[in-house]
C-alpha cells in the first residue's frame, strides 16, 4: 500500500471511506438516470426488515432460520446476477419451495423501487461504462478476500475512467 500512496497519491488528498459510503455517494449521480421511479437505498439491516415482514405475510408457519437461508440464497445469488430470469432459474435448481420466496423478495424490490447494495453496484457499474468522463482520481479498496461477479465487474468499470487497485492478502 505504502508504494501505491507514494506513486499515485499525494498523501494530504486522500480520503478514506467505506465501499458502502462510496457507493451510496456515487448513487446519487446515478439514479437521476435510472428514470422516474423514486428509488431509494436500503442497507443490509432495512432489507432484512422488509423481507422479514414480507416472509412473515407469505410464509406465516415457517420457522425463522428458514427466512435466514432463503434471505442468504437470495443475496448470494444477487451478487452474481441482476438479471431476474438467471435469478429465477437459479432457484428453480433449488428443491425447496420455500426458496422460490427469493423471487418474491427480487420482485418486491423491483415494484417499490428499491435499491440494495447489489443493485446499486450493477447500476454504477453502468454508469462508469457509459459516461463520457476519465477521472484523474486513483481508488484503493482494501480489505476483501473475495469478490463477487457483481464487485469485479464494478471495479473494472471504474477501472476504465480512474486508476483502481485492490490489495489480496498473499495468504
Amino acid at each position: 500500500i505504502r508504494l501505491i500512496v507514494q506513486k499515485y497519491l499525494d498523501p494530504f488528498k486522500v480520503h478514506t471511506t467505506t465501499i458502502s459510503n462510496f457507493i451510496q455517494k456515487q448513487l446519487k449521480n446515478v439514479i437521476p438516470l435510472l428514470g422516474n421511479g423514486n428509488y431509494k437505498f436500503l442497507h443490509k439491516v432495512e432489507v432484512l426488515m422488509h423481507f422479514g415482514v414480507l416472509w412473515k405475510k407469505m410464509e406465516p408457519k415457517s420457522p425463522d432460520y428458514l427466512f435466514l437461508k432463503v434471505y442468504k440464497l437470495f443475496s448470494e445469488l444477487r451478487s452474481y446476477t441482476l438479471d431476474r430470469g438467471i435469478f429465477a432459474e437459479a432457484l428453480e435448481l433449488c428443491s425447496k419451495d420455500s426458496f422460490k420466496s427469493a423471487l418474491a423478495f427480487w420482485d418486491y424490490m423491483e415494484d417499490n423501487f428499491y435499491i440494495d447494495e447489489h443493485s446499486a453496484v450493477g447500476c454504477i457499474s453502468e454508469y462508469y461504462l457509459e459516461t463520457k468522463k476519465n477521472d484523474e482520481e486513483c481508488f484503493v479498496f482494501w480489505g476483501f478476500d473475495f469478490m463477487s461477479g457483481l464487485q469485479i465487474d464494478f471495479v473494472k468499470s471504474l477501472g476504465e475512467k480512474a486508476k483502481v487497485f485492490i490489495p489480496f492478502p498473499r495468504k
